[in-house]
């Protein structure tokens, strides 16, 4: 039997508070088209994790209410779940906020070069043993590193010197590039990082969105606001080549006179 197709599901119909799916693949090309038709993965690790998930959505797959995708062990489809949810939560390319301070310890203070794609699994690496992020899972990472190769997935990083202190990295497609997740090493790199991408993608593409797939204060104070999902899903209507950030190696400081701030 055929396995369905992100094109084929009706994700503007997806429940709130729901996965939109479970089961399924992470080979990158099931990622990449999941993400272009709107969906997103949250992978999950350990058996308690899949337990929960098991016991919140089994049912409603019997329903038919969740799309379920076969998925071998370990695990099984409830150790992999995809969403999307209501509203999503985007920033323009040109509207990121930095904060007065950080501006000015941008032009006065801190010595910061930015780059692109220079060290994207330093960057993946990064995000998972900071951000002791569990979704981040192996299987995962060797998806968005063949995806990272293929030129669809990208990284920015953000030196002090040649020390790597802050990165962000994320898939990008027609206007939509979706920012999986940021770190630090050192106070407020990964906001330099986030806006930097904004700088990169505007360069590259004007009007472009950064999608940050889950609300969070992070995002919020660097300029997010809720998408309605039809507007969301409209906006990657059409999408079918890859959103490169520019590519050079930019001073950080350059940073302090775009975009809003308080």
């Amino acid at each position: 039997m055929t396995e369905i197709t992100w094109e084929q599901i009706d994700l503007a119909a997806a429940e709130a508070g729901l996965p939109v799916a479970v089961g399924g693949s992470l080979a990158p090309h099931r990622v990449l088209e999941a993400l272009r038709y709107g969906a997103f993965p949250m992978p999950c690790t350990g058996e308690y994790a899949v337990e929960t998930n098991r016991a919140l959505y089994h049912d409603l797959v019997q329903e038919g209410l969740i799309i379920g995708f076969p998925r071998p062990e370990p695990g099984g489809r409830y150790a992999l779940t995809w969403w999307c949810p209501p509203t999503r939560p985007v920033v323009a390319s040109d509207g990121v906020h930095l904060s007065r301070k950080l501006r000015r310890d941008l032009r006065h203070k801190h010595q910061w070069i930015t780059t692109c794609d220079h060290a994207f699994a330093e960057v993946v690496e990064h995000c998972r043993d900071q951000r002791a992020s569990p979704w981040i899972t192996d299987e995962l990472t060797e998806s968005l590193l063949a995806l990272h190769h293929a030129g669809w997935a990208h990284s920015i990083e953000v030196w002090n010197g040649e020390d790597l202190i802050g990165g962000v990295f994320g898939t990008g497609m027609g206007a939509v590039f979706s920012a999986e997740s940021t770190f630090h090493r050192q106070p407020d790199a990964g906001k330099v990082a986030f806006a930097d991408l904004g700088r990169r993608l505007w360069l590259t593409r004007p009007g472009s969105l950064i999608d940050v797939q889950v609300p969070s204060v992070f995002a919020t104070s660097l300029g997010a606001e809720p998408l309605p999902r039809t507007e969301f899903l409209a906006a990657l209507a059409d999408i079918d080549l890859p959103l490169t950030p520019h590519r050079g190696v930019f001073q950080a400081a350059g940073l302090a006179d775009a975009g809003g701030g308080d």
